[in-house]
């Protein structure tokens, strides 16, 4: 009863306080929650419906390769690394795959899994991510390190608690992260160094009363930290703000981004990807709100227009200079490019040979190549089609 009320608990802070997803499961590269193998934009426990075998393919439409991921899988140099359930739904191995041998590395394993990771931060050939596992009748965050290079993983740290680890970026060698809790929001660091973690920010929020600040996001490009928060100061009013700190977190500016929408109701929705420098903005949460544009003294400047169906890919690179908007589920298999620093949108797409598959989630690896999950469904039989996943040289997808 106590595990089952634990989950409700861990429900309720996710639904409630907010996430912000992607870089990234309990964590994301350069945003929160991120997205799965099957386009799934929350953590998860574990459930034998989230089984995915999963055809790898290459650019030809040939078949290069075959996975079984059940949660997260996260781009790297020339391959990924991807999570499969192990000898029960509770234990959950990690697996490094390679596209140029196309073999699997097992990199560790976790025992009594609980919530599990979608995404994390890749970073001087590691890979780091926050799970839960439940021991006992004990939830139990811990931070794991996955280092690509020697095929190991071990645990930085851990603490009682199922937190909800909204987003982690990394700021040289510290990893910055935002740890929802009950009544308050925390911006966390760990320092890779030092092994050491200390709270950096702290937004107290009166859930009787559903009032104060809650840290949605943090975001970096390397010379300013951006947070993004909802505020909510009377029981009438809600309003969506960027604080933008110095490296050292002494704040810099505020600025009110509100008008991305007139409804309170999606102001209020966890955040699936965000990115903020120098006034130019992508907001996209979990229900329809996205935004592309700039953030102006006269207001919002926006560089296009965008709904439900355009998703922002995960990228392992977090100071890309550009980031990769697709269709999700939808036949036109678009594609954009967009460039951070401008503004400026080219477009492209990509189909399979049967045209009935469809965009479900799309990845960016260190050199910018793009791993694309599709699936479908088979009208002549009503059925859903194997999943593929498509690795395709950017170059290769001639955006103009």
């Amino acid at each position: 009863m106590k595990k089952l009320l634990t989950l409700l608990l861990s429900l309720v802070m996710i639904l409630g306080l907010g996430a912000c997803a992607g870089p990234e499961g309990a964590s994301s590269q350069a945003n929160g929650s991120g997205t799965d193998v099957s386009g799934n934009e929350s953590n998860g426990t574990s459930g034998e419906s989230d089984h995915r075998p999963l055809s790898i393919y290459n650019g030809q439409n040939e078949e290069i390769g075959k996975i079984e991921a059940n949660g997260m899988i996260t781009p790297t140099n020339g391959g990924f690394v991807y999570m499969k359930y192990g000898a029960s739904e509770t234990e959950w191995e990690f697996h490094q795959y390679t596209f140029a041998t196309g073999e699997s590395v097992k990199l560790g394993s976790i025992q009594n899994g609980y919530l599990r990771p979608l995404h994390g931060v890749v970073l001087q050939n590691h890979l780091f991510t926050f799970v839960v596992t439940m021991e006992g009748e004990e939830p139990v965050s811990r931070l794991m390190d996955l280092d690509l290079g020697s095929h190991t993983m071990s645990e930085l740290y851990s603490e009682a608690g199922s937190f909800y680890f909204n987003s982690m970026v990394s700021d040289g060698d510290r990893l910055l992260f935002v740890k929802v809790m009950a009544n308050e929001s925390r911006v966390e660091e760990y320092n890779l160094s030092t092994n050491e973690k200390k709270i950096l920010k702290s937004f107290p929020f009166d859930d009787a009363k559903a009032l104060g600040e809650s840290v949605r996001c943090v975001y970096t490009d390397g010379d300013t930290i951006s947070l993004l928060l909802v505020v909510k100061e009377t029981e009438d009013s809600v309003q969506l703000r960027v604080d933008v700190y110095d490296r050292n977190m002494q704040l810099l500016e505020s600025k009110d981004v509100t008008g991305i929408s007139d409804r309170e109701d999606e102001l209020r929705q966890r955040i699936a990807y965000f990115t903020y420098s120098d006034g130019l903005m992508y907001y996209q949460n979990i229900s329809s709100t996205r935004f592309f544009g700039r953030i102006t003294d006269a207001g919002l400047e926006k560089f296009m227009d965008l709904d439900i169906v355009h998703k922002m890919a995960y990228d392992a690179t977090q100071y890309s200079d550009t980031r990769l908007l697709f269709c999700s589920n939808n036949e036109s298999n678009a594609l954009y490019l967009l460039d951070m620093k401008t503004g400026n949108i080219r477009k492209s797409s990509f189909f399979a040979d049967d045209r009935n598959y469809q965009f479900v989630n799309i990845f960016r690896d260190v050199n910018n190549d793009v791993l694309i999950v599709m699936g479908g469904r088979d009208p002549s039989i009503n059925q859903e089609m194997p999943y593929r996943l498509y690795y395709i040289k950017e170059s290769d997808l001639k955006f103009s």
